[in-house]
């Protein structure tokens, strides 16, 4: 099983499996407050944070990601703040987890990223959320004048948030790490197809803490080093290019601002 893993040629392989793992745990987390969030996307990253080396972005993430699920429990427990308030709080969460990243990308001059990161956050004016107390969770969406949910500007923004994410992941770690967030990214937006666009963040917000704050850290040795290969460093390197990256940047923003038209 150790030289399977080891073996690059299996990457594929292996991260399929993973997503499906993802798949399955991220409904549990999200639908199960208390039996699936509080052991999977509380304890375990809780144990993460602090047992392991992290390195800053890392901490900072986590950390946020951690507030978030530990907050939920308590309009789920009955304490100190309802599940409307709560609701309220998730966007303004989301703002800030944008921010941390766009504010990285400008440090480390990638502008044109940096700049679809200030455009996601700017259109978060065109979302709200929903508290649903059957079930305790929560779904954000682009809402119309009527209050419905705007499909298209919602599915815009996840697919958006989603490339920009990957490509900040692709310069802040090594591309293997990158690799295996095309499975993490690909969890919401499948469940998204499943249970409908509105389920989107909330998906996002649970696949990301388990797959990205336990999966990713615990394993991060193993990832960077067999979670890669030659023609995907290449693959990585190319779409990284400031070129590509002005074009993608002018294809998001324009994709964003069309949601204005959407709502």
């Amino acid at each position: 099983m150790k030289q399977y893993l080891q073996n690059k040629e299996h990457k594929t392989v292996i991260l399929i499996l993973l997503t499906l793992l993802f798949l399955v745990v991220t409904p549990i987390t999200v639908f199960h407050p208390l039996a699936g969030n509080l052991p999977l996307t509380v304890i375990l990253p809780i144990i993460v944070l602090a047992s392991l080396n992290l390195v800053f972005f890392e901490k900072l993430k986590l950390s946020t990601l951690i507030i978030t699920r530990i907050l939920i429990l308590l309009p789920v427990l009955g304490i100190w703040m309802s599940g409307e308030t709560f609701a309220k709080i998730i966007l303004p969460f989301m703002a800030v987890n944008v921010f941390e990243a766009t504010m990285v990308d400008f440090k480390r001059g990638k502008k044109y990223n940096a700049m679809v990161g200030l455009g996601l956050i700017v259109t978060l004016v065109l979302m709200t959320s929903t508290w649903h107390t059957e079930g305790n969770f929560y779904t954000n969406y682009a809402v119309t004048e009527s209050g419905e949910v705007a499909f298209a500007a919602t599915w815009i923004w996840a697919l958006v948030y989603t490339f920009w994410n990957w490509f900040f992941v692709a310069v802040e770690f090594k591309p293997g790490v990158a690799f295996l967030h095309l499975g993490i990214l690909a969890t919401p937006v499948i469940l998204g197809l499943v249970y409908g666009p509105e389920y989107w963040m909330v998906m996002r917000a649970y696949s990301l803490t388990f797959g990205g704050g336990v999966i990713q850290i615990y394993n991060k040795d193993y990832f960077e080093t067999y979670f890669t290969g030659t023609k995907w460093e290449a693959f990585v390197t190319s779409m990284l290019e400031d070129k590509k990256q002005l074009i993608f940047m002018i294809i998001n923003l324009l994709a964003l601002a069309s949601m204005y038209f959407l709502v």
